[in-house]
């Protein structure tokens, strides 16, 4: 079976290249699909030796590199100026080809290992010149709706024994306490689909029916995955819709059914949600303790320290893609060098210096502050897609504390997409009247994006 599917990823990877004349959004549509279940496939084309290939390789190594080129067959027509949003994507999508140019010059070997670190590039390039009209975005919300669904299937399979891939059979034998599931599968993902069902939901845009579902399997998800800052993640999302969205009264309803229903679910199985709780006296004092000196994720932080006293003259630049330094508390029991942080800021600032983090936290906050502005617009749909994109990079935010966010190579390809939807907002809010019949009762309001435009500078 391995053999099979390993084929079967050459075969994919092999028709991907007329698809980017021919249909350039399906390559883009493939590339992301692997992307979610990259370490399934990853597993099996391990297990079948990769297929003879003297290094190890996963079909997201050819596709990101097809979605960049089919970026430039998508008829695309330019119409407004380069949002905030867009320049701080453009100036990330330059710094994380420098750092791999970089990285491949002092780091070979290690660079071409953790060069999918910057995969997600190719999702900056193809977003910004496809994702300019309402049918396009809409196309993406069902596909990331469907995908993460289905993502959550497979891990209650693999969570309960029911499916094992061979990555799952690897993780048993390294005796990982908690987090089962995670490495087979993308959890960060739950929080995407968790704002995009309240996004929905609060905007009247799309079946209710199905943002029940998506919130009931995200945060049975999400319970599952066993992971202490996503849960935490989870519920800074769940405040930031109550403090800041409109519409607070059927988030609460719907939130607190869907996760009493999927608790007492748990508690029926006998799963112990909380059992990775149990090491410390309360879910504050685990946050608290990640930065205390003596723990492994706080000691990452004089790694890097030390780091950059032996090399100053990288502070800014970064010391580039396949960098690696020595791993803390669990990882010692697996060797010495690894090349990547549990911090989303510690990595970029290893990878792309003090330039890539500014650059990171400019995108973040400017993605975040644009989307907030956006939840008032008159436009249910754009209203939607403004919600979901704040409340997700507000919860990410707290996430990347803990966690890689665009230097995780599974899920960085699908979360850049949401900050490009926000860029190409202008697109889509006069393509959407368009769209819409002569007769229909939405007017475009004169000056709308001067209104709402706000510069950054």
């Amino acid at each position: 079976m391995a053999t099979t599917i390993a084929f079967i990823c050459i075969l994919v990877m092999i028709l991907s290249i007329p698809l980017i004349l021919l249909k350039p959004q399906l390559v883009f549509y493939i590339f992301l699909f692997f992307k979610i279940f990259e370490n399934i496939f990853g597993g099996y084309i391990a297990a079948a030796n990769n297929l003879g290939f003297p290094r190890t390789w996963l079909p997201g190594d050819t596709l990101w590199f097809t979605t960049l080129i089919a970026a430039f067959f998508v008829q695309y027509e330019k119409r407004f100026d380069t949002d905030t949003v867009g320049k701080c994507l453009s100036i990330i999508f330059f710094i994380s080809i420098f750092s791999l140019i970089q990285g491949t010059i002092m780091f070979f070997e290690s660079a071409l290992t953790y060069s999918r670190v910057i995969h997600f590039v190719a999702a900056i390039i193809f977003g910004l010149r496809y994702f300019t009209n309402y049918r396009r975005t809409n196309a993406l919300f069902k596909f990331l709706i469907f995908s993460i669904i289905v993502m959550f299937v497979l891990q209650v399979l693999i969570r309960f024994g029911l499916f094992t891939p061979p990555i799952s059979e690897q993780i048993k034998t390294t005796s990982l306490s908690g987090e089962r599931g995670t490495y087979a599968l993308v959890p960060l993902l739950y929080i995407a689909l968790i704002a995009i069902a309240i996004g929905r939901l609060v905007t009247k845009s799309g079946s209710r029916t199905i943002s029940f579902i998506a919130i009931l399997a995200s945060i049975s998800g999400v319970l599952l995955s066993e992971t202490r800052s996503t849960y935490g993640a989870v519920g800074v999302l769940f405040l930031s819709s109550m403090i800041f969205i409109r519409g607070r009264i059927k988030t609460l309803v719907l939130f607190g059914l869907m996760t009493i229903m999927a608790v007492y679910i748990a508690n029926q199985i006998g799963f112990e949600f909380l059992a990775r709780f149990e090491q410390d006296s309360s879910p504050v004092a685990t946050a608290i303790s990640a930065f205390k000196g003596t723990t492994w994720r706080a000691k990452e932080y004089g790694i890097l320290a030390n780091v950059y006293k032996e090399t100053p003259g990288f502070i800014l630049t970064g010391r580039g893609v396949g960098a690696l330094h020595q791993s803390t508390g669990r990882g010692l029991k697996y060797g010495g060098q690894i090349g990547y942080y549990h911090s989303e800021y510690l990595g970029w600032l290893d990878r792309c210096g003090l330039i890539g983090l500014f650059a990171l936290i400019s995108l973040m906050v400017t993605a975040t502050w644009r989307s907030f502005i956006l939840t008032k617009n008159e436009i249910p749909q754009i209203r939607c897609y403004a919600i979901t994109t704040f409340l997700l990079f507000i919860s990410l935010m707290a996430e990347g504390l803990f966690h890689p966010i665009f230097s995780n190579s599974r899920a960085a390809s699908i979360l850049i997409c949401f900050a490009v939807i926000i860029a190409n907002w202008q697109y889509i809010y006069y393509d959407f009247y368009e769209w819409q019949d002569a007769s229909s009762t939405y007017e475009p309001q004169e000056n709308v994006p001067h209104q709402l435009d706000v510069d950054f500078a």
